[in-house]
């Protein structure tokens, strides 16, 4: 856990939703990496050292929890885009090239891997975490962040001590909508039912993948037809 025992606070990452920006201002909080509340085993959270959460996590009772949260759809294709063996940031990569990659690498990972989502957490594979959304559950977060907006949140959580920290001088997340038109309609709306409740709870647009006017009919398929 990332955890404050001085604010009886955990505050949960998933890949790619700002640990790189805000580690070093929890680590500064005095948040530990512990596996345990007391444990003498523990190391500063920072930048270089988060722990991610994990679907079986249940928070100890009377700590508050914090969630570090985005769009779905952006963070899985940028966890998508840090493991890929292309440089995705040269120009002669198109967005169409990088659609055909994304979905032919997440269409047999769906089709074989995520039935794991229905069956016992623990046996998931590690390496597919990110793709798993956060089970509210077992929990309701008392406060998030959300990446596209984390200074103005992070702010608002009054039980959290307030300090300035230039976050200009870290390396910023893309949170444009660069991710649109790269997901194909199946492989978003298998992700939209795993991630239902995150798009309801943060109110994240459904239909977010794409630029397209989708057809009533679409609209409905992609909600309720599963």
């Amino acid at each position: 856990m990332n955890i404050s025992n001085l604010f009886n606070t955990v505050v949960l990452f998933q890949h790619n939703t700002g640990e790189r920006v805000l580690g070093d201002y929890f680590g500064i909080l005095g948040f530990k990496i512990r596996m345990e509340i007391d444990s003498e085993d523990s190391m500063d959270v920072s930048r270089y050292k988060v722990l991610y959460y994990k679907p079986y996590f249940r928070p100890p009772e009377g700590f508050k929890v914090v969630c570090v949260v985005d769009n779905p759809y952006r963070r899985i294709l940028s966890k998508y885009k840090d493991i890929s063996h292309v440089n995705w940031a040269l120009k002669k990569y198109s967005k169409d090239y990088l659609s055909e990659k994304f979905n032919s690498w997440l269409t047999p990972l769906i089709a074989n891997d995520f039935h794991l989502l229905e069956t016992d957490w623990r046996t998931t594979i590690n390496s597919y975490i990110y793709l798993y959304p956060y089970d509210f559950t077992q929990f309701t977060p008392d406060e998030s962040i959300r990446l596209d907006n984390y200074r103005e949140d992070l702010s608002k959580i009054d039980f959290l001590d307030k300090m300035n920290i230039n976050f200009d001088e870290y390396k910023q997340y893309d949170v444009s909508d660069s991710y649109k038109d790269v997901w194909s309609y199946e492989n978003a709306r298998i992700i939209y039912r795993k991630h239902r409740h995150i798009f309801d709870f943060y109110g994240y647009d459904p239909f977010s993948f794409t630029s397209k006017e989708l057809s009533e009919k679409e609209k409905v398929d992609f909600i309720h037809n599963m």
